[in-house]
């Protein structure tokens, strides 16, 4: 109990990449999960192009959600007890191709913990 070695992990695996719904845990208690989110830029005739990723933590708990382009932070939002959290990319150039690959970070916030599941859910494009 006092590490969260003893729960298992489900969900995630390094280097995973996010699509669509992904239900997942933060096992041992000092985890972090990463996936890569892989955006692609469509033509917007008025550049609107948007990226959102929500995370909705488990009950009880507060976990962060940090967005990254490369070492660059893009965006951060932190969800508790079931409330969604939402970190929205906008679309950065509006006449080049924007396609890239996003990092997406969920960690613990407080010192609560839990091995219930977090959900993680991207939509969206440039």
């Amino acid at each position: 109990p006092e590490t969260g070695c003893e729960a298992e992990a489900i969900g995630h695996e390094p280097g995973a990449v996010l699509e669509g719904l992904q239900v997942a845990n933060l096992v041992p208690r000092d985890a972090v999960n990463e996936y890569l989110l892989e955006v692609n830029d469509n033509f917007q005739l008025d550049c609107g192009g948007r990226v959102r990723v929500t995370l909705t933590a488990p009950e009880g708990a507060a976990q962060r959600l940090t967005v990254l382009d490369g070492s660059n932070e893009v965006g951060e939002a932190i969800s508790a007890d079931r409330s969604p959290a939402t970190v929205t990319v906008d679309e950065p150039n509006c006449f080049s191709d924007d396609g890239t690959t996003l990092i997406v970070r969920v960690a613990w916030v407080g010192s609560d913990r839990t091995a219930a599941p977090y959900e993680l859910e991207a939509s969206g494009s440039f």
